[in-house]
């Protein structure tokens, strides 16, 4: 990432921020009095629950515009504006939104939306006419995202510049000569290069043809899009997109797994700087940090192995856990961890298990399973063991449930 300012005062400190992945649980501190900045901050406080948008204008009073696009690759389970006047718009699409947020002086606009599980969503934002990635703020935190691509309106995309096969290296993307039709074409330079190209709409009115996709490329494909991972080397690949009427798309392409800006249209700035950001999930990935000795609650993480650890503390008098996990294809393996005689494990239903647990502080029980890929996939919680959905911990940033039961699936 390559940014040049110019004109710079001296004596002074300069506090550099690189772009984070943490994505910690938690709304970040927005100031909407004199001192508030603006900007776009997106966060999300539970695992199931959902995400939240917020447009905040400066505090000198002066007029603030945000254009704020998000495309995900499935419908979204629900779409809530907030706080929103007359000058503002919030356009929900076929899988997204669009807003056109204005504002005076430290004043915010909402948004609260629902991505469905196993679902991502790239998200874009301009103020005032300008791209820059210091505009965005995630998590409790508030950490900035680096810039993963664009989104752009199928009728602002230049027409797509030409190359030489095999040897001018990127990814080139624009409008064909057929009416309708954007062209995305990435080529090699006789060395292999490993390529990642993900395009989605945030309308349903868009086909998409892949062009001499090689048998070992991977190739997976949405309503709205497709994301193809291949080599290019002495000749490219390519997919055409048809379109019945101008469109959003939004588009990342990685390059040797990298997002190189500069290897895109090269030569070419018509797409302008990449505007665009893959939304960071909320995931049951890693071991949670836990002490059985003073932590009392339920541990859900999902491994490098694909396979699920559940793990349960309990106070010093006991708790019980009582529950199952339901799948609509039969599991591949469950293993009871430190279970005592006492306790239940029932797996005589193959796409079912039943747990019954008793533990104590100081000492925990678990178990450790694994569903087939895409398998469907829920954790229901029964009022017997006398704990809810607040025993839950999930994934190792620990993320709350508002409820249960709780969909799992898509990981």
């Amino acid at each position: 990432i390559v940014q040049e300012v110019e004109n710079i005062p001296g004596n002074q400190l300069i506090r550099v921020i690189e772009p984070s992945n943490s994505f910690v649980p938690g709304q970040p501190e927005i100031d909407l009095g004199v001192d508030a900045k603006p900007g776009v901050y997106l966060w999300k406080e539970s695992f199931d629950g959902p995400y939240q948008l917020r447009t905040v204008g400066s505090g000198t009073g002066e007029e603030t515009n945000f254009a704020v696009n998000l495309i995900a690759t499935d419908e979204l389970n629900s779409v809530l504006g907030s706080r929103l006047e007359a000058e503002d718009n919030l356009a929900v699409t076929d899988f997204g939104f669009s807003l056109e947020s204005k504002l005076f002086g430290g004043f915010d606009d909402a948004v609260s939306f629902n991505l469905r599980p196993g679902a991502k969503a790239l998200l874009s934002v301009v103020q005032d006419g300008v791209v820059n990635p210091r505009q965005i703020n995630v998590g409790l935190e508030g950490n900035p995202l680096s810039p993963s691509g664009w989104i752009l309106n199928s009728s602002e995309l230049p027409n797509r510049p030409s190359f030489e096969p095999g040897e001018d290296l990127g990814l080139f993307v624009g409008e064909s000569d057929i009416s309708g039709e954007i062209e995305f074409r990435w080529n090699g330079d006789g060395n292999f290069h490993n390529s990642n190209l993900s395009v989605i709409t945030a309308e349903d009115t868009a086909s998409f043809s892949p062009i001499g996709i090689d048998s070992d490329d991977e190739f997976e494909e949405f309503r709205n899009g497709v994301d193809i991972q291949g080599r290019v080397s002495t000749w490219w690949d390519g997919l055409n997109i048809s379109t019945t009427e101008p469109v959003n798309i939004g588009f990342s392409y990685e390059q040797d797994g990298l997002v190189q800006p500069h290897r895109i249209n090269s030569g070419d700035n018509s797409l302008g700087d990449p505007n665009a950001y893959w939304i960071p999930l909320a995931t049951p990935y890693g071991r949670p940090e836990y002490d059985p000795s003073m932590d009392e609650g339920m541990f859900l993480w999902l491994d490098e192995e694909d396979s699920w650890n559940l793990r349960v503390t309990g106070s010093n008098t006991g708790t019980r856990y009582v529950g199952s996990i339901v799948s609509d294809q039969e599991l591949i393996e469950v293993q009871g961890v430190s279970l005592e005689s006492t306790d239940i494990l029932d797996i005589s239903n193959p796409s079912r298990i039943d747990f019954d647990l008793q533990v104590w502080q100081s000492w925990e029980d678990g178990l450790n399973f694994s569903f087939p890929a895409g398998a469907s996939l829920t954790l229901n919680l029964e009022e017997i063991g006398g704990v809810d959905a607040t025993a839950l911990n999930i994934g190792a940033e620990k993320w709350s449930v508002n409820e249960v039961p709780l969909d799992l699936s898509g990981w």
